[in-house]
């Protein structure tokens, strides 16, 4: 599982349609897809992060890209 938001123009969950009405779909809405699908699953928030995160990274290669070795160049 990978969490996106499905933009630009819907809203990903009713919480966010709830404030603005031309509330345009964007990445930072992905947390409110998590708290829905944690609460649906009755499962930590942070257990979805993680696991969506893992499932992400798999899938577009980028497992190497996140070891601290590699981080430590960057910074």
């Amino acid at each position: 599982m990978m969490l996106c938001s499905n933009g630009p123009a819907d809203s990903p969950v009713a919480q966010i349609a709830a404030i603005s009405k031309k509330s345009l779909s964007e990445p930072g809405h992905v947390l409110f897809i998590a708290a829905a699908i944690s609460l649906e699953k009755k499962v930590s928030l942070d257990e979805i992060l993680e696991f969506s995160f893992e499932n992400t990274k798999t899938f577009f290669g980028l497992d190497d890209a996140f070891k601290q070795e590699k981080l430590a160049v960057i910074l």
